[in-house]
């Protein structure tokens, strides 16, 4: 009886850590899109990055629909600009309301630049 008491609690442990990650990236997100509306942008590359999302969406569209698809879009401004891979994914690590992986970012920057290259 007290193995099952045992396992019964960890599953209700591991799913109340569940909705606490789930809560914290949700509040992530929610900050990241406050600091791109109304913070202040730290460098070139970041000002390119909100004023795209600041063009693009308003502050509850991106609430209810950014997702990696924005990313990507996201992401091809600032290497049509030129910017480095590691300036772009730092900014979009630290603002982007998906709050992507680093891989899913160095993937992003990589198809994108890719992309660009094979437009010129």
């Amino acid at each position: 009886m007290s193995l099952r008491s045992t396992a019964l609690t960890a599953l209700l442990n591991q799913d109340a850590e569940v909705t606490k990650d789930k809560a914290d990236v949700e509040s992530e997100k929610n900050h990241r899109i406050y600091t791109i509306f109304n913070g202040v942008a730290e460098s070139v590359c970041e000002v390119r990055f909100f004023n795209f999302v600041k063009d693009n969406f308003d502050e509850s569209s991106t609430r209810a629909g950014w997702s990696s698809d924005s990313d990507a879009a996201a992401i091809q401004s600032p290497v049509n600009y030129g910017f480095s891979k590691d300036d772009i994914s730092d900014t979009i690590l630290k603002f982007s309301p998906s709050v992507p992986s680093k891989e899913n970012v160095y993937n992003m920057i990589n198809s994108c630049t890719y992309q660009a290259a094979d437009y010129r």
